[in-house]
């Protein structure tokens, strides 16, 4: 039964993945169906990590302000990656405006059990 619902999903997950394709940040906003702009100050903690020097549109991944220097995320969207090669931003209610706060990271931690194969702990 395992097996069966594994392979379900294989193939679901090609399937669907391979009808994606990808938009500009503008096409991307198209994809919401009855959402309404936010304000950045409603939603403080949310946070995005982002290539350095590149636009708020490039977020790659998300992230939550746990304190005032702390930011939490998933650890696969940092392994093996260096502080150096992306910030955070903050306050940013839309992508397409680079009107956040944009933070340099100082230094990554990850999860000490964290395990890219299985994706245990993916913390970081």
């Amino acid at each position: 039964m395992k097996i069966l619902l594994l392979i379900k999903l294989f193939f679901l997950t090609t399937l669907v993945g391979s009808s994606l394709t990808l938009a500009s940040p503008s096409q991307k906003m198209l994809r919401i169906i009855g959402g309404t702009t936010s304000q950045a100050d409603l939603w403080p903690w949310m946070a995005g990590l982002v290539p350095k020097n590149a636009s708020a549109a490039a977020v790659f991944c998300g992230a939550s302000l746990i304190a005032k220097d702390w930011v939490l995320t998933a650890g696969h969207c940092v392994v093996d990656q260096s502080p150096a090669n992306f910030d955070i931003i903050i306050n940013q209610a839309q992508l397409d405006a680079d009107t956040g706060e944009r933070i340099a990271v100082e230094r990554i931690v990850l999860h000490p059990q964290y395990n890219s194969i299985s994706l245990a702990n993916d913390l970081g």
